[in-house]
């Protein structure tokens, strides 16, 4: 086998194990910006943020499949990049429904990030309000002063599924 083919098998397969990861960090990327864009705009957090967000990762997941893939015929593009759209979307499936099955016992989860997650759930916009304070408010500080983007992306999972567990996703 001629290094010309070697190289262009290497980058290839290197190229393939690289999609499916940037996709799903593209996936929460976008989502949190989805997200934060809502609630700059005052709009309260919907489900229609999971799938506006998952419709514009596929398209970005189609647009990085042929800036990876360029070296190739558009057959065998295609191929690769449809196979790891699959792989993509069947690695989130499996991992929200395992995360699914298992409550989260931490202290942290049950504190604050939970106490987060539902407080955005029911309207919270950590934008333009402080924390209400869930529960006495005993975990208000840390609420207001934390960064927002994995809440941002559990909520809107929450909102598709109803199982707050499944922002474990992420």
């Amino acid at each position: 086998m001629s290094d010309s083919i070697q190289n262009k098998t290497r980058t290839t397969i290197a190229n393939f194990s690289i999609h499916p990861g940037a996709s799903i960090v593209g996936f929460f990327f976008i989502n949190f910006a989805v997200t934060w864009v809502s609630l700059l705009l005052k709009l309260p957090l919907q489900s229609w943020h999971f799938w506006l967000s998952s419709g514009l990762s596929i398209i970005f997941s189609i647009w990085l499949g042929w800036r990876l893939f360029t070296n190739l015929k558009a057959l065998a593009a295609v191929a690769l990049t449809v196979a790891s759209l699959v792989i993509t979307i069947g690695s989130f499936v499996v991992s929200l429904n395992v995360s699914q099955k298992f409550y989260d016992l931490s202290y942290d989860g049950q504190a604050y990030h939970g106490e987060a997650i539902i407080e955005l759930n029911e309207g919270w916009n950590p934008i333009y309000e402080r924390a209400p304070g869930y529960g006495g408010g005993t975990h208000s500080i840390w609420l207001n002063a934390y960064p927002k983007a994995s809440w941002l992306n559990s909520v809107s999972i929450y909102k598709v599924t109803g199982n707050i567990e499944s922002g474990k996703t992420i």
